[in-house]
């Protein structure tokens, strides 16, 4: 099972998403995880709020680099998970079948802000809202990776 979580830039919301997502699956959970931006700055590193509030929540950020989303990483993954609806608008332009794969994180289908350029709070606020997706969609990951049947 492979999960792409994607936002605009890929230094902020989705990359702790990624690493979040990432520290609670843990390690052999058969869900692969992976984060690309809309309008990502190839290689910039996360900015430093954020890498503050996923240590915070006990994840790690500090060998991420963003990446933009391409229409190879849409295709291979399984699920994809984005921040607001405009995002999964910008997806469906790209000309990849994405079926029913694209989602809001949020599973009350609301948009997580970005905190982009904003205090410590915005970034706090922004990782509980994704630490609490995050965690209400755990269970569902793990049952789709050990398959039916399992």
């Amino acid at each position: 099972m492979r999960i792409l979580f994607v936002c605009a830039g890929n230094t902020c919301r989705s990359a702790l998403a990624e690493a979040v997502a990432r520290a609670r699956l843990g390690p052999g959970s058969g869900v692969e995880v992976e984060s690309a931006g809309l309008y990502a700055l190839e290689d910039a590193p996360a900015t430093p709020h954020a890498l503050e509030v996923a240590a915070q929540a006990g994840a790690d950020l500090s060998a991420h680099r963003a990446r933009s989303v391409t229409r190879s990483m849409v295709q291979e993954a399984d699920l994809i998970y984005v921040m607001t609806r405009s995002q999964a608008d910008a997806l469906d332009h790209m000309g990849a079948d994405l079926g029913d794969k694209v989602g809001l994180l949020d599973p009350d289908g609301d948009d997580i802000a970005d905190p982009y350029g904003g205090d410590l709070d915005a970034y706090r606020r922004s990782c509980r809202r994704i630490e609490g997706a995050v965690g209400a969609r755990l269970g569902a990951w793990r049952a789709a990776a050990d398959g039916p049947g399992e």
